[in-house]
């Protein structure tokens, strides 16, 4: 992320953390407590991060999490709970705020079932549209079931934006990247 223009990233503090989004992309920055948490949808050479994962598993690219039998991960100062089907990842990552990274691909009853049980509500989703996979309306459901505060949809079209903000916008707060 660090080879745009600081133009094109969105930086959005809530208490400690700073989330770091690049327009037009669905690759997110965490940083708290002197740490940088990076999440890409692809390979990235460049790495000015303490630690990387991948929303999906990448050829020849090795990940901290692919294939791991854990399913959560205490990388200081980071806790990252780690949901994969198909060869993709959702991550929810605890700083002194919880940020839920949802990838539909992965299964989202897992995802959901896990967070509801484990938590009352959630500080962040970043959840990524793209209408191959999810459409406005069924992440709007996905919503609903974390209760997040804010939510950051990634997305391929603006107009899934739209759709997808006048859905949700009585249940949280949407931040367009």
């Amino acid at each position: 992320m660090s080879q745009g223009s600081v133009d094109e990233v969105k930086r959005i503090k809530i208490r400690n953390t700073e989330i770091l989004i690049k327009k037009g992309s669905f690759d997110i920055e965490i940083v708290y407590d002197g740490k940088k948490l990076c999440i890409f949808s692809g390979p990235y050479v460049e790495s000015s991060c303490s630690i990387v994962l991948y929303s999906r598993d990448i050829p020849n690219v090795k990940s901290l999490v692919s294939g791991a039998d854990k399913k959560i991960f205490l990388l200081d100062p980071f806790k990252i709970s780690v949901f994969e089907s198909n060869k993709s990842f959702s991550y929810l990552m605890e700083t002194d705020i919880r940020i839920l990274y949802f990838n539909p691909s992965v299964d989202t009853r897992e995802v959901l079932s896990y967070v509801a049980k484990s938590y009352q509500r959630i500080d962040v989703l970043v959840i990524l549209l793209d209408r191959d996979y999810i459409t406005p309306e069924f992440s709007s459901e996905i919503l609903r079931g974390v209760r997040a505060s804010v939510t950051i949809p990634l997305y391929v079209y603006v107009d899934d934006f739209y759709v997808f903000r006048d859905l949700i916008n009585y249940y949280t707060q949407v931040i367009r990247p």
